[in-house]
């Protein structure tokens, strides 16, 4: 079973690491049937976890670094940010975030896979401009009180409203009519959210797909002994 390592990581807080370290474990595992295991460096954070698929693949270790550098020094950053297979850097669409996410690529060694960009809460129109400006792919993530208490807790959205647990959500003002919202969450916040889930999975796994089709390939041309 391949084994693949993926580092999710920005030195600024706020920018949705632990959230998509969440999502793409359960992406991985649940949905895709890969074995995972979740690591963090977060005292303050989730606890570890490992997550066996119903069909695995690959191992995948996702490292969510939530912001902490074990020794503080750059050396020991830059090793960090190399060591993994892949490296995603959720970016929100500010200044601050954009800073730290550009020295966080900056140290991604040109002999290792292109980091992936993540926009945290960005537009349409935002992803295009930070996938023009930093040169790689770019995905959007959307996080909220509603899908990260899905995330931590494993429930539906419906389970979620039912206990006046959205009273924190990004709709604000609206929030007394939650139950007539379920539907909005099931509908905009879950099913389009998990759909750019799966297409971020899909892009991590995609050079080791394609590795073994090629490896197959070359298996397959082999002339076989008479």
């Amino acid at each position: 079973m391949d084994k693949i390592t993926v580092a999710i990581f920005n030195i600024k807080g706020g920018t949705g690491k632990t959230s998509l370290s969440l999502a793409l474990a359960y992406t991985l595992s649940d949905h895709l049937g890969h074995n995972v295991v979740y690591q963090t460096n977060d005292a303050f954070g989730p606890g570890e976890m490992e997550r066996m698929g119903s069909a695995p693949e690959y191992q995948i270790t996702i490292q969510d670094f939530g912001g902490f550098v074990p020794s503080g020094s750059k050396s020991d950053l830059a090793k960090l940010i190399n060591q993994a297979d892949c490296l995603l850097v959720p970016i929100r669409y500010e200044r601050l975030s954009l800073r730290a996410g550009k020295d966080i690529i900056r140290q991604r060694d040109r002999d290792r896979r292109d980091p992936i960009v993540i926009g945290t809460e960005c537009s349409a129109g935002s992803i295009a401009i930070l996938r023009e400006a930093l040169g790689f792919e770019t995905y959007r993530f959307r996080s909220s009180t509603a899908v990260t208490s899905m995330l931590n807790e494993q429930r539906s959205p419906y389970e979620i409203a039912d206990e006046n647990r959205l009273k924190g959500h990004s709709w604000g003002k609206n929030i007394e009519k939650y139950r007539h919202l379920k539907e909005e969450v099931e509908r905009v916040v879950w099913k389009g959210w998990f759909k750019e889930m799966i297409d971020l999975a899909e892009t991590v796994l995609k050079p080791y797909k394609r590795a073994k089709l090629i490896d197959l390939g070359k298996k397959i041309d082999q002339p076989t002994e008479q």
